[in-house]
């Protein structure tokens, strides 16, 4: 299938953050066949690369530093908060979700000043509400297993408000994506929640716009301020962090996580056709974020 000029166009300004002119959309066209492999190509360019060490940076703060983990639900981030926590007093660090993140305005300032960690289900920009300079950390993971994980998670999470809702339906894998696309309290979360949490917006008024919301998460990730690592890599994440300072010490952790045996593969042959496209729609702007995201992972130190 040919690209079309729109698409090349779009490439260029998702990637290189620069419109194309006449003789690259051409030689695009001409030389790549799919917009996967137009991916690719923009991934691998020196015009890329250069351009993401160029993302405007924060400096790195030596003092009055407080470290902010953006936990995306089912990357491993109960695992990271383990071993954050270990690093503190109790009243060094408090966790703070997306609906309660004003709470940090009721503390008081001698509080304030002693926190070194908050963590929880945030969204970039809760470092606005703190006086002192941030870091952030965060995990990512591949799209369709987080949202694959999130399903199995949401079945058997008592606490959790949809769950009886969940088990009454007793849905299969496709089944949840429907009504994933349907709960607004749930479907920011499941559709390209990844995007949106680092970008800072995941209410239902972020759905549509994914591709501003690619734009401000890379812009943020990217930031000298922010690291990140993979759940599939998360022993390497660890020596990152080891590096950082910002542990003492490795642990093979894995909380929440799921071992009977279930993949995603097996769940993704029994979807419809039409589910197919649901999945393909809540993972595919997530996806970018994370080819993005790793390539530059194994590019630097």
């Amino acid at each position: 299938m040919t690209l079309t000029a729109e698409e090349v166009s779009f490439g260029y300004r998702m990637f290189l953050q620069r419109f194309p002119n006449s003789e690259e959309v051409e030689r695009m066209i001409r030389n790549i066949e799919t917009v996967d492999a137009m991916r690719d190509t923009f991934l691998a360019s020196p015009e890329f690369h250069r351009k993401a060490n160029l993302v405007p940076r924060q400096k790195t703060a030596t003092k009055d530093q407080v470290l902010i983990h953006l936990h995306i639900p089912k990357t491993a981030g109960t695992s990271l908060t383990k071993l954050l926590t270990a690093q503190y007093e109790k009243k060094e660090y408090v966790t703070v979700n997306e609906g309660s993140v004003d709470q940090l305005k009721t503390l008081t300032a001698p509080q304030i000043k002693q926190l070194k960690l908050i963590f929880g289900h945030l969204p970039y920009g809760t470092h606005e509400r703190i006086p002192q300079s941030p870091q952030y950390v965060c995990v990512l993971r591949k799209p369709g297993e987080r949202i694959y994980s999130f399903y199995r998670y949401l079945l058997r999470d008592v606490s959790n408000p949809i769950h009886k809702t969940l088990v009454a339906k007793n849905p299969s894998f496709g089944e949840f994506l429907e009504f994933a696309r349907d709960e607004t309290t749930l479907r920011p979360a499941i559709d390209n929640g990844q995007i949106r949490q680092l970008a800072g917006k995941t209410g239902v008024p972020s759905l549509s716009h994914e591709p501003t919301l690619l734009r401000a998460a890379l812009s943020n990730i990217l930031r000298e301020n922010f690291t990140y690592g993979f759940t599939e890599e998360f022993e390497d994440f660890q020596d990152r962090l080891l590096k950082k300072g910002f542990i003492s010490e490795k642990h093979d952790v894995r909380e929440n996580a799921a071992s009977d045996g279930l993949t995603l593969q097996n769940a993704l042959e029994h979807l419809s056709d039409s589910q197919t496209d649901l999945y393909n729609a809540f993972t595919s702007w997530d996806g970018y974020l994370y080819d993005i995201c790793h390539g530059l992972y194994h590019s630097t130190t």
